[in-house]
């Protein structure tokens, strides 16, 4: 929860959340953004060791 604020406050230089809903929204938004990649990621590297 703290990379994403930081990377909000300091990469994307957003504003502090402080609507609970918002920021309950903003924090599912990232964490969902970061199990698409991961499994991605996941994907791909079991692609790469079945090609070798």
């Amino acid at each position: 929860m703290t990379t994403i604020i930081y990377n909000k406050q300091r990469k994307e230089l957003a504003t502090l959340v402080l609507e609970p809903n918002n920021f309950k929204k903003m924090l599912k938004e990232s964490v969902i953004l970061y199990l698409i990649a991961g499994l991605r990621n996941m994907h791909a590297n079991q692609f790469k060791l079945e090609l070798a």
